[in-house]
């Protein structure tokens, strides 16, 4: 599963919700997740989500800063994927 977060203009999550989040298992269980953050405040916000999540023993999302490097991660040669809305 790859989260872009390429198109996030601004984050107005509290940590502390970011933090809340983290403790929880994953929403998708059994899948590789990738989160592709390519701006500074993008990439802590994913770092201190995966923190927590390996605080409870899960393994945390891959964290990249490209979605190039999100499906080298993933092992994909050549994907074609398509948007889809919230």
């Amino acid at each position: 599963m790859i989260r872009d977060l390429g198109s996030v203009d601004a984050i107005a999550v509290p940590a502390s919700k970011i933090i809340q989040r983290g403790l929880q298992p994953p929403l998708f269980v059994g899948y590789r997740r990738v989160t592709v953050a390519p701006r500074p405040d993008l990439y802590e916000t994913a770092h201190l989500f995966g923190v927590h999540q390996e605080q409870t023993g899960i393994s945390p999302p891959t964290l990249v800063s490209s979605l190039d490097q999100a499906f080298r991660a993933l092992d994909l040669v050549d994907p074609h994927f398509e948007a889809v809305e919230p």
